[in-house]
């Protein structure tokens, strides 16, 4: 059976269509897992400067309830700030490889992670 034209086109359409919405969706998602990594590192910035104000202890159990993000993570953007202090937000790492990188002891084995994650696209 032979296609009409019409058929062939609206299929090439179709083709088109999908492909530019599977590239916006993933850029969407790019740019949010972006921002929460911004957000979360603000968030640690700020946390730092009011720990250094020497108003005691981060109050982190008042923080959580107040805008509702849990004291675990709250925890982890005081630590990323302090590991990351001047972090290229530009690279294509998410808040997840973030989380596991600042774990490590050392700035060298964090730059090889960091390097591995970019190149494997982990």
């Amino acid at each position: 059976m032979l296609l009409s034209p019409v058929t062939i086109h609206n299929t090439k359409l179709l083709k088109a269509l999908a492909l530019e919405l599977k590239k916006g969706l993933e850029n969407i998602s790019r740019y949010a897992q972006q921002q929460k990594v911004i957000t979360y590192l603000n968030m640690g910035k700020m946390m730092v400067a009011d720990n250094g104000q020497g108003h005691g202890a981060i109050p982190y159990e008042y923080l959580s309830k107040g805008i509702g993000v849990n004291v675990r993570t709250l925890q982890q953007c005081l630590q990323f700030a302090r590991e990351y202090p001047q972090l290229n937000t530009k690279l294509p790492i998410s808040w997840s490889h973030y989380r596991f990188l600042f774990t490590l002891t050392s700035p060298e084995e964090r730059a090889r992670w960091e390097k591995r994650i970019i190149k494997e696209d982990l």
